[in-house]
């Protein structure tokens, strides 16, 4: 099985989609609320995750992940500054990613939080600064 953390579905993520229409996928995106199941780190690891579009799985049967920039978000909760929900949101996404980063599965891409700052950012930046680019 193959997992797609990506932040937002975009045309060439849903070009790639189509080419894994014969392979079994899971796609978690910025949008997604996930929520936890069982989560055991033992001698038989199992973490399973429930979205809106699949139930629940356990990520310990995915052979390959692609890191196309992915966060998710914590389970609805109400009545939460928004500063809360930022933090959890953060330490969610840090619990599936730290699992996903030390599991043997296949890995490429990088997670949001693991992008540098490109040209490309600081001139727009600058631009929105009020330099003339």
């Amino acid at each position: 099985m193959i997992l797609i953390y990506t932040k937002v579905v975009d045309e060439f993520v849903n070009q790639i989609l189509c080419n894994l229409i014969d392979h079994n996928f899971i796609k978690i995106g910025l949008s997604d609320v996930v929520k936890f199941g069982e989560i055991s780190i033992n001698d038989l690891c199992a973490f399973k995750v429930k979205t809106a579009f699949k139930e629940e799985f356990d990520l310990s049967t995915i052979k390959a992940v692609w890191f196309n920039g992915g966060q998710i978000q914590d389970p609805q909760i109400e009545n939460i500054s928004d500063e809360l929900k930022v933090y959890l949101d953060n330490n969610y996404s840090t619990i599936l990613e730290g699992y996903l980063t030390y599991s043997k599965a296949f890995k490429i891409g990088r997670t949001i939080n693991q992008f540098e700052c490109t040209k490309m950012d600081v001139l727009l930046y600058g631009q929105k600064c009020g330099f003339l680019i």
